[in-house]
């Protein structure tokens, strides 16, 4: 009964806070889904679910002839086609069902955090992960954050799962499967495949335990890449890989060099760094033998190819390009490459702490202000640096914990949730975006509240098997 009571008040808390979200979109702009469609990237999602719904296209097209998408991976326009196929598409009715997912998700971070930390602890983990404000913030819109974290917590569900039998066999596949799939919703996770299937092995010392991890990874990733051979002619995930790396990775490598980081939200500024950058691609092109018109000129530019639309020239072709341009780019400054790199991971770490210690030169981008206004940009800055002392404190007691366990014997508890939090942190670096780090933060309170190996070997909870 304790345990059913601790459920009940994990989800009926994640209820209440996830009403209170909707309730600031309904107060923000009339209507529960207003900020559904806020991002570009919402309306690329919608039109590609809404397509496969009604014309079992994978297509961003408004109308057939529908030309096949490679810019968006598949993970998240899925979720969304199965809600419109159950309840339609409207937007307000996308909003509810991941207002839903986030309920389920904090119902399962409960369940992975019990087996690790005990119930009053993973009681106590859920509640803080529940009020965290940029989770509930961002599952008000139509990305695919909120889907992508119900992801990674079932792989880290499964993993644990593996880990408690003896046979893991099935299970392995199961977590293969399930980290492929969290690469489908954002490609900003294909680090973990192999790293979990390598600690897949480790951990069960059999080589065979992670030769079936990776099955059940590629059984996921492989139909995907070979479509995008088929429609497009060429192996890989998505086109985007090029335009992120040159467009919001060099780009603030650039600006850093320059001394111009506190005017990376000045879009003059960062145009001028794009255009700088579209220069190179045209010439990358020229010389790998693909001839441009004028009008092919014009038209690879950022104000196409930063958000995916290519047109004359194959979008992975173009993407190769754009990440030989970068790299160029990023190889002749090491220096700035690397300090830039860094500082931004402890900017993604502690946000909104860096805006309001050192604010940006442009207005709009003060932290808060979209919530408090322009004329309350103090109020807005003191707020912010609260909260993001409150999360800088999270990744100091974090640390501190994981060292702490780590010298008592636990190093598989700590490697699996260090693990994944780096390598969402080596992809995202270094843009700066709250965004980038919801999906770490089951992972970095629970190392927080990892509790201490006893006798130098993992403390085993007494109910770590039993059913929630």
């Amino acid at each position: 009964m304790r345990v059913n009571r601790a459920v009940l008040v994990v989800v009926f808390a994640a209820v209440i806070v996830q009403t209170v979200a909707v309730g600031y979109a309904w107060r923000r702009g009339g209507a529960i889904d207003h900020f559904a469609l806020a991002s570009v990237d919402g309306g690329e999602f919608t039109r590609i679910a809404s397509n496969w719904v009604d014309s079992f296209a994978y297509s961003q097209s408004p109308s057939a002839p529908y030309e096949s998408d490679t810019w968006r991976t598949p993970g998240y326009p899925l979720f969304l086609a199965g809600v419109m196929t159950i309840a339609g598409s409207s937007p307000v009715v996308l909003v509810v069902a991941q207002q839903l997912v986030a309920v389920l998700s904090a119902w399962l971070f409960f369940v992975v955090a019990r087996r690790r930390l005990g119930r009053t602890a993973a009681t106590v983990a859920s509640l803080l992960w529940i009020l965290e404000p940029f989770r509930a913030y961002y599952s008000l819109w139509l990305l695919s954050l909120t889907w992508f974290v119900f992801v990674l917590l079932a792989g880290l569900w499964s993993w644990d799962r593996q880990g408690a039998l003896d046979r893991p066999g099935r299970w392995a596949v199961l977590t293969g499967a399930l980290v492929g799939f969290a690469v489908l919703v954002r490609p900003v996770a294909i680090l973990l495949p192999p790293l979990v299937c390598i600690g897949a092995g480790w951990r069960a010392r059999r080589l065979g335990v992670a030769a079936m991890c990776l099955a059940g990874t590629v059984a996921v990733l492989l139909p995907w890449v070979v479509r995008n051979r088929v429609v497009a002619g060429h192996w890989g995930l998505s086109h985007q890989g090029g335009a992120v790396l040159a467009y919001f990775k060099a780009s603030e490598v650039l600006l850093w060099e320059r001394g111009q980081r506190r005017a990376r939200y000045d879009e003059a500024v960062v145009h001028e760094v794009w255009d700088a950058l579209d220069a190179s691609l045209h010439a990358r092109l020229e010389a790998d033998g693909v001839a441009l018109s004028d009008d092919a000129r014009s038209t690879l530019r950022w104000p196409n190819l930063a958000w995916g639309r290519v047109e004359g020239v194959n979008g992975f072709v173009v993407s190769d390009a754009l990440c030989s341009v970068a790299w160029d780019a990023l190889r002749r400054r090491p220096g700035a490459t690397v300090v830039c790199g860094v500082a931004r991971m402890v900017s993604i770490l502690t946000f909104p702490l860096p805006l309001a210690l050192s604010p940006p030169t442009t207005p709009a981008a003060l932290p808060l202000t979209g919530s408090f206004g322009h004329e309350r940009r103090a109020l807005g800055r003191v707020l912010a640096g609260l909260l993001g002392a409150g999360y800088a404190g999270l990744v100091v007691v974090a640390m501190v914990r994981g060292v702490r366990v780590w010298r008592r014997g636990g190093r598989v508890g700590v490697l699996t949730l260090v693990v994944p939090v780096l390598a969402l942190l080596v992809l995202t670096t270094p843009q700066m975006d709250p965004r980038f780090r919801v999906p770490m933060m089951p992972f970095l309170l629970l190392l927080a509240l990892l509790p201490l190996p006893r006798d130098g070997a993992p403390r085993r909870e007494e109910a770590s098997r039993s059913a929630v």
